[in-house]
């Protein structure tokens, strides 16, 4: 389960939700897997994760920095008891040796010096600023023929149209005829009208572009 700005919607699980979860989990004995890899790019105050409901271990949590520090940053952590730690340390140890050494003392280095800390207020500033200016051309140009929630962290917004359009139609010509590449919604199994935006990595001009692009697509369609 991802908790928090999941992918590819952005939304979040209200806290009533995890504990909801949390309560049927523990009634029907089911583990959980917690994927929280956004959980440190929020835009607004923090929210608990679903291991903080867990009372009986049935929650492991893990995380990343690779969507923090960067993507070729494979190092992570898990939350769980010793029990399972120590299960997964020898399947891990099966697979391979590790990660990196020098990732490793990378991101030693960052969290003992508090810069990671540092670190994220500005990728969070940056972020926000960028989901802000996608925010602004979507209510210019698609308020009236499509719908969003404003993600409160996350790389992600869940653009589901009002209207009738064909998404694969439009995959193929912003793609063959543009050179823009969308994540059609139907790829994650959606039987909405939607597509998923990122404005993780794009410039704010790049962000403007394809967006200007898309919503000429659409009305043209």
């Amino acid at each position: 389960i991802e908790p928090r700005f999941n992918n590819p919607t952005g939304r979040s699980l209200t806290n009533e939700q995890k504990k909801n979860i949390i309560t049927y989990s523990e009634r029907h004995n089911i583990p959980i897997i917690e994927d929280d890899i956004f959980r440190d790019i929020f835009f607004s105050d923090p929210t608990p994760s679903i291991k903080t409901y867990d009372k009986l271990g049935k929650v492991i949590h893990i995380s990343s920095f690779s969507k923090t520090i960067a993507p070729a940053i494979r190092i992570g952590w898990i939350v769980a008891s010793e029990k399972i730690i120590e299960q997964l340390a020898d399947v891990r140890m099966q697979i391979d040796y590790g990660s990196s050494i020098l990732s490793q003392m990378v991101v030693y280095e960052m969290l003992k010096n508090k810069s990671y800390d540092k670190h994220l207020v500005k990728l969070r500033y940056v972020l926000k600023d960028k989901r802000d200016f996608m925010l602004n051309i979507l209510n210019n140009l698609f308020k009236d023929i499509a719908h969003w929630e404003v993600p409160s962290g996350g790389y992600f917004v869940w653009l589901v149209f009002k209207i009738d359009i064909d998404i694969k139609y439009l995959f193929y010509e912003l793609l063959s005829k543009e050179k823009i590449l969308i994540n059609p919604g139907y790829i994650y199994g959606s039987k909405e009208k939607s597509i998923r935006l990122s404005f993780a990595f794009e410039s704010n001009e790049n962000i403007k572009h394809a967006l200007y692009k898309i919503y000429t697509y659409v009305k043209k369609d």
